[in-house]
């Protein structure tokens, strides 16, 4: 199935989203418990953006990467 441009951005940018929500830490009102299945569940929805979209171009991916690479 073609991705189009969109698409695509919109891919960067939910990625761009979890990087940034997962670097900010737990919020206050989620539990420790919560926030370990959501961390390893965004953890591994990452790594399967990366590993398996092939339509990746030009989009800057180093946040994305050094985020996985520390986990």
């Amino acid at each position: 199935m073609a991705v189009d441009a969109a698409e695509i951005a919109q891919h960067y940018t939910s990625m761009c989203n979890v990087v940034d929500n997962l670097n900010t830490g737990k919020p206050e009102d989620v539990g420790d418990a919560e926030w370990v299945v959501h961390r390893e569940r965004c953890v591994a929805w990452l790594q399967s953006m990366v590993d398996t979209q092939n339509h990746w171009s030009d989009e800057e991916m180093v946040v994305v990467n050094n985020f996985l690479a520390l986990e």
